[in-house]
C-alpha cells in the first residue's frame, strides 16, 4: 500500500481483552439457543426431508465401511442397481465432517456437522468485519446476524449441509482475501487454497459458484478502488503490486481447486451415466424458474402450496387460495 497524507478520521476503536474468545462465546451461546435440542441427543434434520430419508443413510453406509476399516465405499449397492459412491456425490465425503461420523453415531454427527457451521458462520463473519475495520460490537452484531439469519439456520431443518459449509466458509475466504490482497500477508494465499477446497468438498457445485464469484469481485475491489484502512489513512495499490496480488489469489483458488480434484474427477467422469444425463435443457429449467403466482408466496407463505399440495395454477385452488390472500387483508384477520 502506498497511503496518501490523509488525517486519519476514525478513533481508536474499543475492544474488551480476549476480544475473541468472547465474541466465540456469544456465537457458541446463540448457536444453542437454535439448536438446544442437539443437547439431549436430538436429531436436528425434518423427518420430511430428503437428508433424513437418503442423506442419513449414505453417511451411514460409509460411516460403517470406514468403522470396519474398509475405507471409504467406492461403491453404492442400494440405489438403481448400484451407483458410484464418490462419483455420484453422496454428500460430504471428503469434507472434514466424515471424521465426526468415524467417532460418534451418524445422526449425531451429523447434527454437530450443522451446529459447529452456524457458529463458524458467525465467527468468520466477525473476523472479516474485524479485518475490515468495522468496531468490535458492531462485528459481533454482524456475525449473529449472520449465524441466526434464515438463509443460514434455515439449512438445519432441510438438512443442507453443503449449503451451510459453503456459506460459512464464504466470510472466512473474504478474511484472507483482505489479509492478501489489501495487507500484503503471504500466509494468505495457502489459507485462501483451503478455504476454496473446503468449499470444493462440500460437495455444493452452484454455492461454490456463488462463492467464487463473490471472492472475484471483492478481490478486484480490493485491488483497485482507494480503500480506507484501519488506522484511517487512505490508500490505493500500486497497479504492478494489485495484478501481482490477483495473480496470487487466483493461484490460491486453482490450487484450492485441484486439492478439491478428488470429489470432482470421478464426478466428470460419471456424469454421461449419471439417471440425469438425459434431462430437460437450459430454456425449459429457466422458462419457469418463478411462476407468476408464486411471488405472491413473499407474502403469505405457501400460498401455491408445498410439496403434494402444490396446486400448479389449477382453477379451483387457486380461487380458493386468491379467498385466502383477500381474507388475510381483511380487519381482523390475525
Amino acid at each position: 500500500m502506498k497511503p496518501r497524507t490523509v488525517a486519519p478520521t476514525t478513533q481508536p476503536q474499543w475492544s474488551p481483552p480476549f476480544a475473541g474468545a468472547w465474541a466465540a462465546l456469544i456465537f457458541a451461546l446463540c448457536t444453542l439457543a437454535l439448536g438446544f435440542p442437539a443437547l439431549g441427543g436430538g436429531f436436528l434434520i425434518n423427518s420430511r426431508s430428503d437428508q433424513f430419508f437418503a442423506g442419513y443413510p449414505f453417511r451411514e453406509f460409509a460411516a460403517a465401511s470406514l468403522k470396519a476399516g474398509h475405507g471409504i465405499p467406492l461403491w453404492n449397492p442400494y440405489l438403481f442397481g448400484g451407483m458410484p459412491y464418490v462419483a455420484a456425490m453422496h454428500g460430504d465425503i471428503f469434507y472434514p465432517t466424515f471424521l465426526l461420523r468415524m467417532i460418534l453415531p451418524t445422526d449425531v454427527a451429523m447434527t454437530w456437522s450443522f451446529l459447529i457451521h452456524i457458529f463458524l458462520a458467525g465467527f468468520f463473519t466477525y473476523l472479516f468485519l474485524r479485518a475490515w475495520g468495522i468496531g468490535y460490537i458492531p462485528s459481533v452484531i454482524g456475525g449473529i446476524a449472520y449465524l441466526m439469519c434464515g438463509p443460514i439456520a434455515g439449512y438445519v431443518s432441510p438438512g443442507h449441509d453443503g449449503k451451510l459449509y459453503v456459506s460459512a466458509l464464504l466470510p472466512l475466504a473474504l478474511f484472507f482475501l483482505i489479509r492478501g490482497i489489501r495487507d500484503g500477508r503471504q500466509w494468505a494465499w495457502g489459507a485462501l487454497a483451503l478455504a476454496i477446497d473446503g468449499a470444493v468438498l462440500s460437495p455444493h457445485p452452484q454455492l461454490l459458484q456463488y462463492t467464487l464469484l463473490a471472492c472475484g469481485a471483492f478481490a478486484l475491489y480490493l485491488a483497485f478502488a482507494e480503500l480506507e484502512l484501519p488506522d484511517g489513512t487512505r490508500s490505493r495499490l500500486e497497479r504492478r503490486v494489485a495484478v501481482r496480488r490477483l495473480l496470487f489469489a487466483l493461484g490460491a483458488v486453482v490450487l484450492g481447486a485441484f486439492m478439491g480434484a478428488v470429489q470432482f474427477l470421478p464426478v466428470r467422469e460419471y456424469v454421461p451415466f449419471s439417471p440425469r444425463a438425459g434431462g430437460r435443457d437450459y430454456d425449459y429449467g429457466t422458462s419457469f424458474s418463478l411462476p407468476l403466482e408464486e411471488m405472491i408466496n413473499f407474502y403469505l407463505p405457501d400460498f401455491s402450496g408445498i410439496l403434494d399440495k402444490y396446486w400448479a395454477g389449477t382453477a379451483s385452488t387457486c380461487t380458493a387460495s386468491i379467498s385466502g390472500l383477500l381474507r388475510s387483508f381483511s380487519p381482523g384477520s390475525a
